[in-house]
């Protein structure tokens, strides 16, 4: 297939994904907004409503990232080909998974959010490829898109898998929901951490400090909870903040 067509199916993908995306946060896919079906089943990893406000930011920086690839230039031709079907499986899996939680298949939007987080961190590997990073505008429409995304669908998919553990009424091996809470996001923060130290990627931690705190905004009153995510939160900023520095990445690789 030509790099033009690819375009044009990469424009097409991000116009169907974000119309279902609506459909499913305002309730008329399945008459119950994807909202509506997290809070129903809240843990002590579910972040504050506010917090899901991101999605406005990931599309609008997808949105950069089509208008980017479609243009007639090398690099836009290059990054087309770098991604090749990537984007195009991604938006699928988006679309399956909005339509599988709003039905209320939890244990199937669970496989297809793994599915979509392998396929970001391979886009995120394809694009961070060839130079891409160094260039201004590929790093504005193509590396922070998917940084930001990525982040986004890694504490999604943390969450995502406590809420089902949640529905199937697991009882954690006897251990208290705030201690899992705590060890969930600590894995988050780690994440954060070896992405700002080892790729010197801002946006991760970033993202995974937003998350953590919308977790300490929800749950006041779990003061272990709230202390943890606020102190993870934060060290999740500063992290990303240090390892954005030159020479972080050559001094611990």
């Amino acid at each position: 297939m030509s790099r033009r067509a690819l375009s044009v199916l990469n424009v097409c993908a991000f116009v169907g994904v974000v119309v279902l995306n609506g459909l499913a946060a305002s309730g008329a896919l399945s008459g119950r907004s994807i909202g509506e079906l997290a809070n129903r089943d809240p843990t002590y990893v579910l972040p504050a409503d506010y917090v899901f406000g991101i999605w406005s930011v990931i599309y609008a920086a997808l949105l950069g990232f089509v208008i980017y690839q479609a243009l007639p230039r090398p690099a836009a031709g290059a990054l087309v080909e770098r991604v090749g079907w990537l984007w195009i499986i991604n938006a699928g899996l988006n679309a399956a998974w909005l339509t599988a939680f709003s039905f209320e298949r939890f244990a199937l939007a669970l496989l297809l959010m793994l599915a979509l987080l392998v396929d970001l961190i391979l886009l995120y590997g394809r694009v961070h490829q060839g130079g891409l990073r160094v260039q201004r505008g590929d790093w504005w429409f193509a590396t922070l898109p998917f940084g930001i995304y990525l982040a986004w669908i890694a504490v999604a998919t943390i969450a995502n898998t406590s809420q089902l553990l949640e529905v199937v009424g697991w009882d954690g091996f006897g251990v208290a929901g705030p201690v899992w809470s705590v060890l969930l996001m600590a894995v988050a923060a780690g994440l954060a951490a070896t992405f700002a130290v080892r790729r010197r990627d801002v946006t991760f931690g970033l993202v995974v400090g937003w998350a953590l705190i919308g977790i300490a905004a929800r749950w006041p009153e779990a003061r272990m909870v709230a202390t943890t995510a606020w102190a993870l939160g934060l060290l999740s900023v500063g992290m990303a903040l240090v390892g954005a520095r030159p020479g972080v990445a050559s001094r611990t690789a």
